[in-house]
């Protein structure tokens, strides 16, 4: 504990980092631990600004030994002994004592649990909450409440040195080619096998705690490291084994991602973000992805765990956010596609749906795995047909605009066509849709739903909605549910679509309009031309 004390300190006197200040905002509860033998739960006064500090961490499953909730509140106000908590929670209340600390922000704690409409409001809350703590413990070496994070891991040779030191084991002899001169080489010990993600690294809700938290103290598997965003430098110490090279896992080490920082600075000033509306939205589709490589226990936390990140987004784009995807990039938007179902071979990914598919199944959030968007670096066009003529969008809580919803419905018109069952290609294995005779590939969102077997009934359709180029369409499968409503089933996209050449229609080099517009009656001819553009919901 003396190590870190003196990590703070540094802060304090070489950072300049403003670690002693006061915070801006301050939670509705807080935990008073200034006593070993009982914890407070106290109500936080709107004039008062007290330093605290956050903990991130993994809930697990079950629930935990005591939460916040309406019958206990009392109980909580008066003071419990240490022995009513998990270990984990146990291990942060000693941790911020033995700093100096007296208030501990907890989630289950500071939150009451079975108030819905206190609980809304103050998961509204979590961007302020992490970002105004003073530094945040991050309990990523526990799988769960029950484990705790203060524990015996394997040892290191050697004092304390700062993380990006590698720490030397012993020194051999190299010589020079001809054997007369040889210099004193050090070798490293790296623990490229002990350097595994910890499971707080695979939970949603921990990714906008990361982000949002401006210091940290993180207790891994086998390191315990120090990092402080808030000066001009980025300061980081560790204790224990260095950084290794197994860092693998699509969703751990997102402080290595080039677009951390930037990120970080969106977060803290969203309303002075330098950079542009595509910029922005790249960095968001970015998020997307490293966020939805983490899980959920419940489908409806879905966008909750991301609520405070569209918050503050919403605040630099000056947007408004429709189940997850921004109204300015909605046709865009619409084109995320599973990274799970994606097959390059003739052995297909079996990918059970569930049984009542979540809605919206448009957006990428009622989807429980991976997704990414493709050729987000090339422009794209919204085709002519495709128009967002309503959205019909019903939150569950209206103190949470960037939470849960219960209905999502979206009016649209575009150009549709009705294709077979996807089938596979004999030449790799990938799905495709054939139109006219030309196989376009498909990504299937759930392989194994019902609707998309060879013997089904449903009838599936391919939406037109965007264009890239000349020739790039990119749109979505959809099955009819009833009458002109309609949902989403999986994604598309071709680059070849068969069609008279555009450009042996003139004698000299057409521009790219005119090549776009020649390329674009053709395919509506193709497809059926007016006929096939139709008005429908997409739920």
């Amino acid at each position: 504990m003396s190590l870190i004390q003196s990590w703070l300190r540094k802060c304090e006197i070489d950072h300049n980092c403003g670690i002693n200040d006061r915070p801006s905002s301050m939670p509705s509860f807080l935990l008073d631990v200034s006593c070993k033998q009982k914890v407070k739960l106290v109500s936080v006064t709107q004039d008062t600004r007290e330093r605290y500090i956050a903990l991130s961490y993994c809930w697990g499953v079950g629930m935990q030994k005591t939460m916040l909730k309406i019958g206990n509140k009392n109980d909580l106000m008066s003071g419990l002994e240490l022995h009513h908590f998990d270990p984990t929670i146990q291990d942060a209340m000693k941790v911020t004592r033995e700093l100096n600390f007296q208030f501990l922000w907890i989630d289950a704690l500071c939150i009451i649990q079975d108030d819905y409409d206190f609980k809304a409001k103050e998961l509204g809350k979590m961007g302020n909450i992490y970002q105004c703590a003073t530094f945040t413990i991050i309990a990523s070496a526990a799988k769960d409440v029950k484990q705790g994070f203060l524990r015996d891991r394997h040892a290191t040779i050697g004092p304390a040195r700062d993380m990006t030191a590698p720490q030397p084991m012993f020194k051999i002899k190299a010589y020079g080619k001809r054997g007369k001169h040889y210099v004193q080489v050090p070798i490293l010990l790296t623990p490229y096998h002990f350097d595994y993600p910890e499971p707080w690294y695979t939970r949603a809700w921990t990714f906008q705690e990361l982000l949002f938290s401006r210091r940290r103290l993180q207790y891994l598997n086998n390191r315990t490291t120090w990092s402080c965003y808030c000066g001009e430098q980025v300061v980081q110490h560790c204790d224990g084994w260095i950084i290794g090279k197994a860092h693998t896992h699509p969703g751990y080490g997102i402080a290595e991602q080039e677009t951390f920082s930037d990120v970080m600075e969106i977060l803290k000033n969203p309303g002075d973000a330098q950079f542009n509306s595509s910029e922005l939205l790249e960095y968001w589709c970015e998020l997307v992805d490293m966020y939805c490589t983490r899980k959920v226990t419940y489908q409806s936390d879905r966008l909750p765990a991301i609520s405070a990140i569209a918050q503050e987004f919403a605040v630099a784009l000056k947007d408004k956010y429709i189940c997850g995807i921004w109204k300015s990039d909605l046709p865009s938007g619409l084109l995320w596609s599973s990274q799970f179902a994606q097959i390059d071979n003739k052995n297909p990914v079996r990918r059970p749906g569930p049984v009542e598919r979540p809605k919206p199944t448009w957006s990428w959030s009622a989807y429980d795995d991976d997704v990414t968007w493709i050729n987000t670096h090339l422009e794209k066009q919204k085709d002519p047909d495709f128009e967002i003529l309503s959205h019909d969008i019903q939150l569950v809580s209206a103190d949470a605009p960037f939470g849960e919803v219960k209905k999502g419905e979206l009016r649209v018109r575009g150009l549709m066509i009705g294709i077979p069952v996807p089938s596979r290609s004999a030449e790799n294995g990938i799905p495709v849709i054939i139109v006219e005779g030309t196989e376009m590939p498909a990504v299937i969102d759930y392989p194994d739903d019902p609707r998309l077997q060879q013997n089904s009934l449903s009838r599936l359709s391919a939406l037109i909605i965007v264009q890239t180029g000349r020739s790039i369409l990119e749109g979505i499968i959809i099955v009819e549910e009833e009458k002109d409503r309609w949902s989403r089933v999986g994604w598309w996209h071709s680059e070849h679509t068969r069609t008279e050449s555009s450009e042996s229609r003139y004698s000299e080099k057409p521009s790219m309009t005119a090549v776009a517009e020649a390329y674009r009656a053709k395919l509506r001819d193709l497809w059926g031309g007016k006929e096939n553009v139709r008005d429908f919901i997409l739920t």
